[in-house]
């Protein structure tokens, strides 16, 4: 399994150079997620402590809280999130709902292309299996929509709780989730046609 880091300091979303302390700021919390998923795998993940993931990442507990707040989110969390803008910032002004949607996946896929964690086969199974990091997932996904919301809506010129946005997104989301299984490891190209597909058929109000 790939780091987030490379060796040489370039980090995985954009290559950008980064400086020794946050190279080994990488290569620290890398471990950690390395001993995490490896000790989850074998022993499951509740069987699983703080304490032995830090020993196996040669660590201490307390190093481990600086990196992660708690045991979920060593196997939940990606660096996606710092490494890119918030969802929708930056897009170009006057675009449609469904053409602003398009714009982030083009430059989600780009973004995560990459990060090999993020979309680490293993990860996605033992989160699946364990309905401990299942809820946890999704919270956080439900907190990163909600995030979103609020600026698509401050984009189209909408009140930030406006119901309408709230329900395009959610429509969006979910649909979106049924058509993209992470398990089957498509190729990023035919992922993302197979998003636009999915937006282009909600956008004609799904003629069946």
């Amino acid at each position: 399994m790939s780091t987030p880091a490379d060796e040489d300091g370039t980090g995985s979303a954009g290559d950008r150079p980064v400086g020794l302390r946050e190279r080994h700021k990488r290569r620290t919390r890398a471990a950690i997620r390395t001993a995490a998923l490896r000790l989850c795998l074998e022993q499951g993940f509740a069987a699983t402590t703080v304490e032995q993931i830090a020993a196996e990442a040669e660590v201490s507990a307390t190093t481990f809280f600086r990196y992660f707040p708690s045991k979920e989110d060593v196997i939940i969390s990606d660096d996606l999130l710092e490494d890119r803008p918030p969802m929708f910032v930056g897009a170009p002004p006057g675009m449609s709902a469904f053409d602003l949607v398009r714009w982030e996946v083009r430059n989600l896929f780009e973004w995560s292309a990459d990060d090999e964690w993020a979309g680490n086969r293993d990860r996605v199974r033992l989160i699946r299996s364990d309905p401990v990091l299942t809820a946890a997932q999704q919270d956080l996904f439900e907190r990163r929509l909600g995030e979103g919301t609020k600026v698509l809506a401050e984009y189209l010129g909408r009140p930030l709780d406006d119901f309408g946005v709230r329900v395009f997104l959610g429509a969006v989301t979910g649909a979106i989730n049924q058509v993209i299984d992470p398990e089957e490891d498509p190729e990023p190209d035919v992922a993302m046609q197979a998003v636009m597909d999915v937006l282009d058929l909600l956008e004609r109000g799904i003629p069946l």
